[in-house]
């Protein structure tokens, strides 16, 4: 297999060489594993959009463009491979003449559901799918889809060794209220607010400690669950077939209130109703198809900005994860109860910390080797690490600030003259091994569900049917109290 070269050969022989590189900083370690990782059909993508109707200003947005990329250094950066004395590190560098590209093409939107979100999906195929060189180019890029003259999509195609979705969010805000302040000729008071999706705000943690017993324990549990063959549902996808199928569906105000306060009522999060309605959702799929159910592992992305601080940091996200058994799913209000007491338990032992240093001391020895044997060791460790779902929920986007908490509605609804009457996202071909990809938040007090799932395993009909069956099940299934 052919490895794509770093850029440059750059030795440093200590600290006192340091001067010698005062712009360059060292990827924090999720970052590094964003690199490592990103080959073949793995591409590590955030795609986020805001859609928008109202005169658009095409020089002021590529202004705007270039304010949030001097605001966010990272996003004008390349990577360039280090040698610290006896061990390699990835370092962004931020050469002279690098800048954010922005296109602005029009194009006929899609038919059918969700329309503006397939659109934006099918136009940047070509770009999703190449070998992104993060060593020459940078890890962001705009694209402009003009469908009529006063309705535009803009999509921000973020690399996800630059950025999480809490920091890809934030480009896209703070994108929007440079563009407003150019427009409108006076500063936007939401750039100061300090939350980009409600479940950003977590009680801060002090951090614990992390081991090599504990490293040990992590690397034990990896291989017994390895053995185990998730859950996955029953579908027609060809074998070999690399495509990745997302698809998208928008509940209403009305039906997305009614199940918040369903829930209220039961006394569950949201959250954990998510996971519990894929596992309900899939026993569902394969019954129908003459396939018992089996053991389903879950795994859950979790921001921990503000539980252990990390501002700073471009990704600063972790996991916590999850096993169920078909006896276990049976009631489903206990099966929601164990959810929440299990995200509870991971979040006081730490879980998410310990998962992230485990893979920190896994670098910091693997320093030693050179560039392809860190990408081969990154990518079969997250290649053997095989999920039946993964659930990424962010709460609400842009919540508007109430009582010192994050509100129900989205404060950023315009920019200019511009309306964002909406707002859609998706994680492109991530290497993590989760069969079912569901992305879940609110935007302006509607519930977004998105799902992204392998052509190997379902056809895009199949695709289709099986989201509809989620929404089914999120608004069917209701919990006793």
């Amino acid at each position: 297999m052919k490895f794509s070269r770093p850029g440059g050969d750059v030795q440093i022989s200590g600290p006192k060489d340091s001067r010698a590189m005062p712009e360059l900083q060292k990827l924090d370690v999720m970052s590094e594993l964003m690199v490592l990782t990103s080959f073949a059909n793995a591409k590590n993508i955030i795609l986020m959009a805001a859609e928008a109707r109202g005169p658009f200003d095409e020089q002021a947005f590529r202004s705007a463009v270039k304010k949030a990329s001097d605001t966010f250094p990272a996003l004008a950066s390349t990577v360039k491979e280090i040698r610290v004395g006896a061990r390699l590190f990835l370092f962004r560098d931020f050469p002279p003449g690098v800048e954010v590209p922005v296109t602005v093409v029009e194009v006929e939107r899609s038919s059918g559901p969700e329309a503006s979100f397939n659109s934006l999906v099918q136009h940047l195929i070509p770009r999703l799918d190449r070998n992104w060189d993060l060593w020459h180019e940078p890890p962001l890029e705009v694209h402009v889809l003009r469908f009529q003259p006063e309705h535009h999509l803009l999509g921000f195609m973020i690399h996800h060794s630059a950025a999480d979705a809490a920091m890809a969010l934030r480009v896209l805000s703070e994108t929007l209220g440079r563009y407003d302040e150019i427009v409108s000729g006076r500063a936007s008071g939401w750039l100061s607010l300090p939350y980009v999706f409600s479940t950003g705000r977590k009680k801060a943690s002090k951090p614990g400690k992390v081991g090599l017993r504990h490293l040990a324990s992590q690397l034990g549990r990896d291989f017994k669950y390895r053995k185990q063959q998730p859950a996955q549902p029953r579908g027609s996808g060809k074998a070999g077939d690399f495509t990745e199928w997302h698809v998208q569906r928008i509940l209403s105000a009305e039906d997305t209130l009614k199940i918040k306060e369903d829930l209220s009522s039961a006394g569950i999060r949201l959250v954990d109703h998510m996971v519990a309605c894929s596992n309900f959702a899939l026993d569902e799929w394969n019954k129908d198809r003459g396939i018992p159910p089996g053991t389903i592992t879950s795994v859950i992305t979790v921001n921990m900005r503000e539980r252990f601080g990390g501002e700073q940091e471009k990704n600063y996200s972790s996991t916590i994860f999850f096993r169920s058994t078909p006896e276990a799913r049976k009631d489903a209000s206990n099966f929601a109860r164990s959810l929440a007491d299990a995200r509870q338990k991971q979040f006081k032992r730490q879980t998410d910390l310990m998962v992230r240093r485990s893979i920190a001391m896994g670098r910091a020895f693997f320093t030693l080797f050179p560039f392809p044997i860190r990408r081969w060791v990154a990518s079969y460790f997250l290649r053997n690490q095989k999920y039946s779902v993964a659930v990424g929920y962010l709460g609400v986007v842009w919540p508007e600030p109430k009582d010192g908490r994050p509100g129900e509605d989205s404060f950023l609804q315009n920019a200019g003259e511009l309306e964002i009457i909406d707002v859609h996202g998706t994680g492109y071909k991530l290497a993590g091994q989760a069969l079912i990809n569901l992305y879940a938040y609110i935007h302006r007090r509607r519930l977004h569900l998105v799902l992204t799932v392998p052509g190997w395993l379902l056809a895009k009909d199949e695709a289709e049917a099986f989201i509809e069956l989620l929404v089914k099940t999120v608004n069917d299934v209701r919990y006793p109290f």
